[in-house]
């Protein structure tokens, strides 16, 4: 009879529209996690990881011995740095400010992500207190170790008559520049300008201290 196959020919059609939709959407929900960060817990980080590699239980230091030569001298698991032959990352230097909650909490989940998927862990990780300028005016801030640093600078070629300015104009440190009450310029002047002279000085210290440690690039 012809409706009964006008009927299945119906049936057919939306089977085939509900299969092609539930695919659609399943690769689409594949699609849209695929790219997503995995949560690290302690589910999912290795027991023998969970902590410094420098005083973790056997299982890692049979991991270190059984490991090729390359990667138990490098840099990183030995703490120290020869520039020469050196075939890993020498350390990574983790700019913050440790009385910023959001800034310490983000360097403890660094270092639980480079215990658990990096071979030397946190060795590799250098915490680098940053320059704050807004506690310039408490004597706070690192003000000191950026003075100490920039007077290692160079001075520019000023003239006698700019004999007696300040430190920070002979050295050309002008993110320095304070007030008589040892306020930051660059704070006075607002947002962005007091992130640019946190940021600059802590990137500043970070490279002296490494040279200060004789660390060659």
């Amino acid at each position: 009879q012809p409706w009964l196959g006008r009927w299945q020919l119906w049936v057919f059609l939306a089977s085939a529209v509900v299969g092609l939709m539930t695919t659609v959407l399943l690769l689409f929900r594949k699609g849209s996690h695929a790219g997503a960060p995995v949560a690290l817990s302690d589910s999912t980080v290795p027991p023998h990881r969970s902590r410094d590699p420098r005083t973790a239980p056997a299982p890692w230091d049979k991991e270190l011995a059984e490991a090729p030569a390359s990667l138990t001298t490098s840099c990183a698991c030995r703490a120290q740095c020869r520039a020469a032959g050196c075939v890993e990352l020498p350390e990574v230097q983790v700019v913050y400010l440790p009385h910023v909650p959001a800034d310490a909490q983000r360097l403890a989940r660094l270092r639980s992500e480079y215990d658990a998927h990096t071979p030397c862990g946190r060795c590799a990780l250098r915490p680098a207190p940053g320059v704050d300028p807004h506690l310039w005016v408490t004597g706070g801030g690192r003000y000191a170790e950026v003075k100490r640093f920039g007077m290692q600078v160079p001075e520019v070629p000023l003239g006698p008559a700019m004999a007696s300015s300040p430190w920070y104009v002979r050295h050309n440190i002008k993110y320095a520049q304070v007030d008589e009450r040892n306020r930051s310029a660059s704070v006075l002047q607002g947002f962005p300008y007091d992130h640019h002279c946190g940021c600059t000085l802590s990137h500043f210290v970070v490279w002296m201290r490494a040279r200060e440690r004789g660390l060659t690039s």
